[in-house]
């Protein structure tokens, strides 16, 4: 499962937009069904930093804890 959010704090699940509250209930419901999901999380480089904890916590209070973060090379 890929969670994104960008600089306006808009939420991805898998490149599909999310609010908070869908969020919460997929993540939810996905901890019953494979409880050892692995979570990536992308953020825009100008994402606030508030944006992505609020991601994590989501995840962690879902139950699921292995969260990987996705970072991209900077462009030299």
């Amino acid at each position: 499962i890929t969670l994104s959010v960008n600089k306006d704090g808009d939420i991805f699940w898998n490149d599909s937009p999310i609010n908070k509250e869908q969020l919460t209930k997929q993540l939810q419901e996905n901890s019953k069904n494979h409880p050892q999901a692995e979570i990536h999380i992308r953020g825009d480089k100008k994402t606030e930093y508030e944006n992505m904890i609020m991601i994590m916590n989501a995840v962690q209070q879902a139950g699921l804890t292995k969260i990987g973060f996705i970072t991209e090379p900077v462009a030299q």
